[in-house]
């Protein structure tokens, strides 16, 4: 049977109640309770899939990164869907683009590549003014 896509988390979320890579969401299944609260619940499983799998995403994406960083290079910060990086300046050009392309790899599971972006500065507000 084939379901509208905002179907599909539903269903996913209230058998099985866990991301695209098996992270368990700990919501109460969606079939019992009055009407809000299982619009509620309903809309709480949709959420759950989208969020919980673009967290996944964003951790699968650093683990490729830190693999290919230089040991002088280090992670500072990871915001939502935005990765702080502390690089020597001199290596700056040898990192940039192994870095977008460990960014930019599709995950397993999926085949559209991710957009990244790149600033350079000398202070995080730089390169958040550049973006």
């Amino acid at each position: 049977m084939k379901l509208p896509w905002s179907d599909r988390p539903i269903v996913y979320i209230k058998f099985d109640r866990c991301t695209r890579y098996s992270l368990p969401n700990w919501q109460p299944l969606a079939s019992t309770g009055p009407t809000g609260d299982v619009s509620h619940a309903l809309r709480q499983a949709v959420n759950t899939v989208i969020q919980g799998t673009a967290a996944d995403l964003i951790k699968l994406a650093i683990a490729q990164l830190h693999a290919t960083l230089p040991v002088q290079v280090r992670r500072l910060l990871t915001v939502h869907d935005s990765v702080l990086l502390e690089v020597p300046e001199e290596l700056v050009p040898a990192v940039r683009e192994p870095a977008i392309a460990a960014m930019q790899t599709p995950a397993p599971g999926f085949t559209i590549p991710i957009k990244v972006d790149v600033a350079t500065g000398s202070t995080w507000a730089a390169c958040t003014n550049m973006l």
